[in-house]
């Protein structure tokens, strides 16, 4: 994954974005909530926040709150472990 880049992954049913940011990778749900569409085909902005291609609703990506409508409700976010190079993402709390 390039640096402040997006990345779709699937997880077993569920599809994960990651993104990037120098060192630091984080994991949100590629879903948004507005109108279900892949937030992996948005834009990582300079200021750490993921936009939603199709109406721009704007997420923080390391706490999945909603920073500019018209999303209303939050993407869930998960953990990450970088390990040996490989990205380790848990689903479940």
């Amino acid at each position: 994954m390039s640096e402040g880049g997006l990345l779709g992954v699937a997880i077993g049913a569920r599809r994960v974005c990651l993104t990037r940011q120098g060192d630091a990778v984080t994991a949100l749900d590629d879903r948004c909530p507005h109108a279900e569409f892949s937030l992996s085909a948005g834009e990582l902005l300079a200021d750490g926040s993921v936009e939603c291609a199709w109406h721009g609703a704007r997420f923080d990506r390391a706490t999945g709150a909603v920073l500019q409508g018209p999303a209303c409700d939050p993407v869930p976010v998960y953990d990450v472990l970088l390990l040996d190079g490989d990205v380790h993402v848990r689903l479940d709390p």
